[in-house]
């Protein structure tokens, strides 16, 4: 849902920049008609798409995929893969499913792959990824054996201990 309010967002904001180029056009073309067209200020306009560029390169690399930097220090970081899993599992006690689906593909990402861990269950790696996707409806035996053999991938000990 968020990706498509941020793609008619931004479809919209593209429409309201064309619009105000063409009203920018007719305007000239209606001073022009009336003889009061001034002379072309390119130098502004090459400063404004600069400066516009600059803006938005700022803008991109301020906004960066959360899921992307929780993948990466996991990748570097066992201890916080295991503490991801072991949040996971925390997650699913009090019945956020969607929560704890998204924390375990963000697990699987930085530990174990998607085709690893396919193997590893048995279970076909387009099934995990539906299974571990927002939309998701893995069984409790689908879950019980993701967590198992990520707990092997992250050295978790989070599963060896009953859960009070």
């Amino acid at each position: 849902m968020r990706k498509r309010a941020s793609l008619i967002r931004a479809t919209q904001q593209r429409t309201a920049r064309l619009d105000r180029i063409r009203e920018s056009i007719a305007a000239g073309i209606a001073e022009a008609d009336r003889g009061e067209a001034k002379p072309l200020d390119v130098e502004g306009v090459v400063d404004e798409i600069m400066a516009r560029r600059k803006k938005e390169a700022v803008e991109s690399t301020l906004i960066r995929n959360s899921s992307k930097t929780v993948v990466e220090r996991a990748k570097r970081d066992r201890a916080f893969a295991a503490a991801l899993l072991a949040e996971a599992m925390k997650q699913l006690a009090p019945g956020d499913a969607r929560s704890a689906r998204l924390i375990l593909r963000d697990v699987v990402d930085a530990t174990v792959g998607f085709e690893k861990l396919s193997r590893l269950t048995g279970t076909p790696a387009k099934s995990l990824h539906r299974m571990l996707s927002t939309d998701g409806n893995p069984s409790m035996d689908d879950l019980a054996k993701i967590m198992a053999k990520l707990r092997l991938g992250t050295g978790s000990p989070a599963l060896d201990r009953p859960i009070r």
